[in-house]
């Protein structure tokens, strides 16, 4: 989210952030946060983020959708655009 392509905390913080109307998202941005794919930017993507950057398991390919992923061309995203 904080476009450094590295999974941290500071990641999910941002999340929970946009969830609160804290911060705004680029397209992009809401895209990498919406890690569970269900269009909506919940503190559950915010957790899953937080697992990863810590290296516990996630209920998907958290890595691999963040930095695949492109509003432009997607070749293994979950997202359909």
């Amino acid at each position: 989210m904080d476009d450094d392509e590295i999974i941290t905390s500071v990641d999910s913080l941002l999340i929970l952030r946009r969830i609160l109307s804290l911060e705004q998202f680029t397209d992009s941005q809401k895209i990498y946060a919406d890690v569970n794919g269900d269009g909506i930017i919940t503190s559950a993507d915010a957790l899953e983020v937080l697992r990863a950057s810590v290296e516990l398991p996630t209920k998907g390919n958290i890595r691999k959708k963040i930095f695949t992923c492109s509003l432009v061309f997607c070749g293994s995203c979950i997202h359909n655009h």
